[in-house]
């Protein structure tokens, strides 16, 4: 891989907290693993925030660590970029971290809207993608006839089903969620889909009728070839807003004509590079050939740029460009700190309460 040349290339970098969920293992650990093989720069991986970093630069995914540890960092001269995956599912949330964010030198942002909020706090913002980790062997062509595939976590459940209220599919739909999390949600769907929408018939969980099916790698590569179609919808709260477009990504690189609604980041990040994407209400342009044709040329001319070695590539540009940010004052931003976590309990303990007496 040919890393850019940038004036303050780092020659060391730090990838943590590296802990083991889906999102730090594609964000984080898949790029580390590759720029260990293929580049000239030094990196670390590590599962927690230790006390010394060895790295000139430190990636941190996900999870925010304690302020006194960044505090450290950024006595000791390390740059820091932050990469936010679903993290921020709340505004609240940004408030509270706000003297945190303050520590940040820069942040990767796989959804730019949360440059929005998290603005105020940090001013150097990087655009970064997942890489397209889910990639079929063989290219799709055209189907005229199957089924739609719909993929997702049980939480996203009653946002397809006001989709599946006002739309009428005309090819069946296979659903795969993770149903090993299912008794868990129980209570949530009931609440949201309604009272007997959710059923458990000769062991197969079903709702409203549709049949429910476990999530598993080999399952998901099996339908995404075999579908006609696919779509996603989200709904307008602000963790389904701010939320990366991954999903989309994966089903249009891989050349499947996909569907979602345009208030979602989705069809923003997508309409930005020149691919208009339809709702699921558009069902005709949606199944169409002609829609299928200009994806297909769409992925032809930016395939490229979903690569692990694009993506990494990105990552080492990203260090160089980030500039050491003066530290604010320490007592100040604790003093912060202590605040808005104070406020933030309140709030939330607060909306809690009204939750549950609308309950």
């Amino acid at each position: 891989m040919q890393v850019q040349d940038t004036p303050n290339k780092a020659s060391k970098i730090a990838f943590l907290p590296l802990v083991g969920l889906p999102s730090t293992e594609w964000v984080g650990s898949d790029v580390a693993k590759y720029l260990e093989e293929h580049s000239d720069v030094d990196i670390l991986r590590l599962d927690k925030f230790e006390e010394h970093v060895d790295a000139d630069a430190i990636f941190i995914f996900k999870l925010l660590p304690s302020l006194s540890w960044l505090i450290t960092q950024k006595k000791r001269g390390k740059k820091i970029v932050y990469f936010p995956i679903d993290y921020f599912y709340l505004p609240e949330i940004v408030k509270r971290d706000r003297s945190k964010l303050l520590c940040i030198d820069s942040i990767a942002l796989h959804n730019m809207r949360l440059k929005k909020y998290l603005g105020l706090y940090c001013h150097d913002f990087h655009a970064v993608d997942h890489h397209l980790k889910y990639h079929l062997d063989k290219k799709r062509e055209y189907i005229e006839d199957g089924f739609v595939l719909w993929i997702g976590h049980l939480e996203y459940l009653p946002p397809l089903f006001d989709i599946l209220d006002k739309v009428s599919i005309p090819f069946p739909l296979k659903i795969l969620t993770d149903l090993e999390n299912f008794e868990g949600k129980l209570h949530f769907l009931s609440d949201k889909l309604g009272a007997g929408a959710v059923v458990k018939t000769d062991g197969q969980w079903s709702a409203k009728g549709y049949v429910l099916e476990q999530w598993s790698a080999e399952k998901q590569n099996e339908y995404m070839q075999t579908c006609k179609a696919a779509f996603d919808n989200k709904s307008e709260s602000f963790a389904h807003q701010n939320k990366p477009p991954t999903k989309a990504q994966q089903y249009i690189y891989n050349r499947i004509p996909f569907a979602i609604g345009k208030t979602s980041y989705s069809y923003e990040y997508f309409a930005d590079k020149g691919l208009e994407t339809p709702s699921p209400e558009q069902i005709d342009d949606w199944l169409s050939r002609d829609y299928f044709d200009r994806l297909n040329t769409f992925v032809d001319n930016n395939l490229h740029t979903q690569t692990l070695t694009t993506v990494a590539a990105n990552y080492i540009d990203i260090a160089g460009k980030t500039a050491l940010r003066q530290l604010r004052s320490t007592f100040l931003l604790k003093v912060y700190w202590a605040f808005d976590n104070i406020e933030y309990i309140i709030r939330r303990v607060i909306q809690k309460s009204i939750e549950k007496l609308h309950k």
